[in-house]
């Protein structure tokens, strides 16, 4: 469920992406065949964050490929160019979003940038909440905290500890 405007995948009529011409050329295939297809699709990333969150995009995985629910509401997906955004282009990779609820209700965003990119970018918690998300499943709480410790250092100079972990094998 959207937690600004309290409504479910389920209820949303339609998506469109108003954006720079060039992502138009991208695959956006509606049923990606791989993991590569999902990554240059935008209609099934709107739909995968739709259905699951924005978390499920990082990082993309298998589970996220074969599922009918997504290639379902990617069709509900369009992309559009707007000339204004277009313009800033490749400068800045904006884009608005305009989503329609089943009831006709119509939310429209601001023009934005991606989180992590130059104009809007990441400071250090949330690289550390990514990390950690990212890495949980192949590595432990503990190498996770060493790691991020020895990352710590490295920025006050001291590159020891992280090329220490670096070393063996990250996996648990």
């Amino acid at each position: 469920m959207n937690s600004q405007h309290g409504f479910a995948a389920e209820e949303i009529a339609s998506i469109e992406v108003q954006t720079f011409a060039w992502a138009l050329k991208l695959g956006n295939r509606i049923d990606p065949e791989n993991l590569t297809d999902i990554q240059y699709s935008l209609p099934y990333c709107v739909a995968i964050t739709a259905a699951d969150g924005c978390h499920a995009l990082a990082p993309i995985g298998a589970p996220l490929l074969n599922r009918p629910d997504l290639s379902l509401f990617a069709r509900r997906v369009r992309i559009t160019v707007d000339d204004a955004i277009d313009r800033r282009f490749p400068t800045e990779t904006l884009a608005r979003v305009v989503v329609v609820e089943r009831q006709g209700y119509r939310f429209v965003s601001n023009v934005t940038t991606p989180r992590g990119d130059v104009g809007r970018p990441m400071d250090w918690g949330d690289v550390r909440e990514k990390f950690l998300r990212i890495t949980a499943p192949k590595m432990g709480h503990e190498k996770q905290r060493a790691l991020l410790n020895g990352f710590e250092r490295f920025k006050q100079g001291d590159p020891g500890p992280l090329f220490a972990m670096l070393k063996p094998p990250l996996d648990k």
